[in-house]
C-alpha cells in the first residue's frame, strides 16, 4: 500500500509512544496508590512513587553492568514487584524484555535464551535450579542477578557470576535520566508454547505496548478507584496487558507472587479483603474462584467486568 503525506499536522505527531511515559505519569499522578505483592505468605505494600524510585535503581544498575539498547534481558520469576519494577526498568533504557516461559521444558527455554542473544537473566531464588540446568548452554549469557529477601552469602548456586537483586539497588542512585526510546524499538520478546517445532519469538513495540493498553482500558473500563489481581502470568504476554492498563489508570494492584490451584481459597479471599474489582484467568480457572466459595458475593467484583478471561476459539471448519 502507498503512504501518501498530505499537510503536515500540528499535534506533537513525532512524540515516541513509550512505556517509560506510563510510569512517569502513574509516579507523578497516583505516587500514593497501592500496590501489593505478596512473599513467604505475607501481604506486603509499597506505592507507585516507591516503585518508580527502585525503577530507577534497577535502570542505574543495568547501566552500570553495561547494558546497552538492544540487548536482551531475561526474566524468570512469577507475579512479584520485583518482575514489576523489572517491566519498566529494562525497557526504559532501550533493552528488550525477555519473558522466560519457567512452564516451557528446559531444553526450549535454553533455546529461547540462546535464540535471542540474551546478555543477563533475572531469576527469582526459587527458580534457580531451572537457570541451572540451561547455564551450561547459555553461550550469550555474561551473568546471573538473584532475586530474594536472603543475603548473598546464604544463597547456594552454581551460576556464575551472580549478583543481588535487592544488594545492588542499595548502592544505585535514585535518579535516572531516561532516555527517549523510539516507538518502534521491542519492548519485549515472548516465545509461544504450545506451537509445532521450536517456539517462535515475538518482539512487542513500545507503540504496540502503549497502543494496546488504550484500548484495552477503555475497553474495560479502567480507572484509579479499581484494585486489579495480576493472577495471568506476567511471563505470557504482558500478563494480557492489564499490568501496564493499571499502571496507565493509576489502578491499585495486586501480585500474588508464586501460588497453585491448591491455593484459590487464599486468593478468594485476598480478592475480598482487598476489594478487588478486575482479575484475569482462564474461564476454568475464574468459575472454580466464583465455585469455591460463596465469599465473591461479599466483594465489589460483578461477573459483567471483574474476570477478564481468555476467549476460547473454535477450531476452523
Amino acid at each position: 500500500m502507498k503512504i501518501v503525506k498530505g499537510c503536515p499536522s500540528t499535534s506533537m505527531n513525532d512524540y515516541q509512544l513509550n512505556t517509560t511515559t506510563l510510569i512517569r505519569h502513574a509516579a507523578r499522578n497516583f505516587p500514593d496508590q497501592d500496590i501489593l505483592y505478596r512473599k513467604n505468605n505475607e501481604i506486603h505494600r509499597y506505592t507507585y512513587n516507591e516503585a518508580y524510585t527502585r525503577m530507577k535503581k534497577v535502570a542505574n544498575f543495568l547501566k552500570r553492568l553495561g547494558v546497552r539498547a538492544g540487548d536482551k534481558i531475561g526474566v524468570l520469576d512469577w507475579n512479584s514487584h520485583r518482575h514489576f519494577e523489572l517491566y519498566f526498568a529494562i525497557p526504559g533504557i532501550g533493552a528488550t524484555l525477555l519473558q522466560m516461559n519457567l512452564r516451557l521444558s528446559t531444553d526450549d527455554l535454553s533455546y529461547v535464551a540462546g535464540h535471542s542473544e540474551a546478555r543477563y537473566i533475572f531469576v527469582d531464588e526459587s527458580l534457580l535450579p531451572v537457570v541451572e540446568a540451561i547455564a551450561p548452554s547459555l553461550k550469550t549469557v555474561e551473568g546471573y542477578i538473584v532475586m530474594s529477601d536472603k543475603p548473598i552469602s546464604e544463597i547456594k548456586t552454581t551460576l556464575s557470576p551472580i549478583y543481588h537483586y535487592e544488594e545492588e539497588l542499595i548502592h544505585e542512585s535514585t535518579d535516572f535520566d531516561w532516555l527517549m526510546v523510539e516507538e518502534t524499538t521491542a519492548y519485549s520478546a515472548c516465545y509461544t508454547s504450545g506451537t509445532t517445532g521450536r517456539p517462535k519469538g515475538v518482539y512487542y513495540s513500545h507503540r504496540t505496548i502503549y497502543l494496546h493498553t488504550m484500548s484495552l482500558a477503555a475497553n474495560i473500563g479502567v480507572n484509579c478507584h479499581d484494585c486489579l489481581l495480576v493472577l495471568v502470568p506476567m511471563f505470557h504476554v504482558q500478563s494480557w496487558g492489564l499490568v501496564h492498563v493499571a499502571v496507565m489508570m493509576g489502578a491499585k494492584m495486586i501480585f500474588p507472587g508464586r501460588y497453585a490451584s491448591e491455593g484459590i481459597r487464599l486468593l478468594v479471599n485476598l480478592m475480598v479483603e482487598e476489594k478487588v474489582t478486575i482479575a484475569g484467568g482462564s474461564p476454568v480457572f475464574s468459575c472454580r474462584c466464583f465455585i469455591i466459595s460463596e465469599r465473591l458475593k461479599q466483594s465489589r467484583i460483578s461477573a459483567k467486568r471483574g474476570f477478564y478471561p481468555v476467549q476460547q476459539s473454535r477450531p476452523s471448519p
